[in-house]
C-alpha cells in the first residue's frame, strides 16, 4: 500500500511541476526591444545642444518610439530609437541638400509597472509620467517622446 501512495505522490508531483511550467511559459516577456533603424537618409542629421548660429529655423517635429509588448527597453535604447525616428522624419521636413540640424527641446518617458507573480496579478496596470531614477525590476519604460526643433543650415 506504501508503494502505491509513493507513486501516487510521485505523479502528482511531476503533474503538478509541468503545470507550473506551463504557467510560467505562457506568461513569459514579449519579444526583446529593439530600437528603430536610422534611414540612409537621415544619417548627416546633427544634434545640436543649443540653438545652431546661422541656422534658418523651418519649424517643429516631435518624434515617438514604443517598447509596449516588448522586454529590456533601458533608457539609452528606447531614446536611441526616439532620436533614430526623428532623425527620420527631420529628413521629409527640409529641401534636399540642405544641412540640417535638430535641436532637443524636451523629452518624455511613460512607464508602466511590471506585473506581480510571474506576470498572472496586475498585467493591466495603467501607464503614467515618469522620470529618472527608474528601478528596472520594478518599472517598464513603454514610450519615449522627443520633442525638437529643425534648422536649415545652408546647402551640403
Amino acid at each position: 500500500m506504501n508503494c502505491n501512495v509513493s507513486k501516487v505522490l510521485k505523479y502528482a508531483s511531476f503533474s503538478s511541476l509541468a503545470g507550473i511550467m506551463i504557467v510560467i511559459s505562457g506568461c513569459a516577456k514579449g519579444p526583446a526591444y529593439t530600437p528603430s533603424t536610422l534611414d540612409s537618409q537621415a544619417r548627416g542629421i546633427t544634434i545640436a545642444t543649443s540653438k545652431p548660429y546661422n541656422c534658418k529655423i523651418e519649424g517643429e517635429l516631435e518624434a515617438t518610439e514604443s517598447a509596449r509588448g516588448k522586454s529590456s527597453a533601458t533608457k539609452e535604447s528606447i531614446r536611441e530609437g526616439a532620436i533614430n525616428n526623428l532623425k527620420n522624419e527631420a529628413v521629409h521636413a527640409v529641401k534636399e541638400g540642405s544641412k540640417m540640424m535638430i535641436k532637443i527641446d524636451r523629452e518624455t518617458m511613460k512607464c508602466k509597472k511590471k506585473p506581480s507573480f510571474f506576470g498572472l496579478v496586475g498585467k493591466n496596470k495603467p501607464e503614467f509620467a515618469c522620470q529618472e531614477p527608474i528601478n528596472p525590476k520594478k518599472i517598464d519604460i513603454v514610450e519615449y517622446k522627443i520633442y525638437a526643433d529643425i534648422y536649415s543650415c545652408g546647402e551640403k
